[in-house]
């Protein structure tokens, strides 16, 4: 078994039979789809979410933006042993109280929030500066 593979796209078995009024595209998005990858010698299934769409051009376009994503957080370290660490890991930024603020306002006026509001916010935030 290799060490590491590429996760690829499994569309279940073969469709053999198309029904009168169907299409091979609904009768393969009946199956159960997955992303296969190895990791460490150790098989990983990906299921999750597939395979409630039946739509088969949803269910294609979904299975592909679940490969895009684990195939790049695979290349960015991500171990599936210990998958929680690593998105703990992404999300954390490091930011000082001043740019925080900086952050938190320039959102607020992107959104459009109520001048009123964003005063207030920033009365209080102002108050854990000193």
């Amino acid at each position: 078994m290799p060490d590491k593979s590429t996760p690829v796209l499994k569309k279940g078995k073969p469709i053999k039979y198309v029904p009168k009024g169907s299409t091979k595209e609904i009768e393969q998005a009946k199956q159960t789809w997955l992303i296969e990858y190895y990791f460490n010698g150790k098989r990983y299934r990906v299921t999750e979410g597939i395979n409630k769409i039946k739509d088969p051009k949803e269910k294609k376009t979904e299975a592909e933006d679940r490969l895009k994503t684990l195939k790049e957080d695979l290349a960015d370290g991500m171990n599936p042993e210990n998958p929680d660490e690593y998105y703990q890991n992404l999300h954390k930024i490091n930011l000082t109280l001043p740019e925080a603020i900086s952050v938190f306002t320039q959102y607020h006026y992107q959104i459009l929030s109520r001048k009123k509001s964003i005063q207030s916010y920033l009365s209080k935030l102002n108050a854990l500066r000193i």
